[in-house]
């Protein structure tokens, strides 16, 4: 057998090696490196016949098989919305985030108080801010409109807009 052949063994045991593992989305999370079988090829025989052909095995680099994080993991993205909250009121105004992402909210109070802020999502969602030190809460992904929040049992303020043109 010539060289020709065993280079296109080679690189089908390649594809094949490479097209294996799960499919993003499908539930599975492969954990194990996939290597693909050996390839065994005989080298070309002596022209007399004399000796015993000698067996080259190739074996393709083993490569390792991920899948991405489905929108609603833990680990998955998620959208910065930071405020300020001062003399009762937070800035900037409102936030602007695109529909069904989860939305991470980081609250710091310059007055150096606690306060206890309350989002109007679904479900609702408390963010306790500690005095001295930054709130944070994880909002899951809304549809669009208008979300607000109630600052230490105040009235509701607009806190988020959720629009599929959302941006900086």
């Amino acid at each position: 057998m010539s060289r020709a052949p065993v280079a296109i063994l080679l690189v089908a045991a390649l594809a094949l090696g490479s097209g294996c593992g799960s499919e993003p989305g499908d539930g599975t999370t492969p954990t194990a490196a996939l290597a693909p079988a050996p390839v065994t090829t005989p080298t070309q025989p002596d022209p007399l016949g004399e000796a015993e052909p000698e067996i080259v095995t190739t074996t393709a680099p083993a490569t390792t098989a991920t899948a991405e994080p489905d929108a609603g993991d833990e680990e998955g993205i998620r959208v910065p919305a930071d405020f300020t909250l001062e003399d009762g009121a937070l800035t900037p105004g409102q936030i602007t985030v695109p529909p069904q992402l989860p939305i991470a909210v980081t609250v710091r109070a310059t007055d150096g108080k606690a306060h206890e802020l309350l989002f109007s999502t679904t479900p609702p969602v408390t963010v306790d801010v500690p005095a001295g030190s930054p709130g944070t809460a994880r909002i899951p992904g809304q549809r669009k409109g208008v979300y607000t929040v109630n600052v230490d049992g105040g009235p509701p303020l607009p806190a988020l807009v959720a629009v599929d043109d959302a941006g900086p």
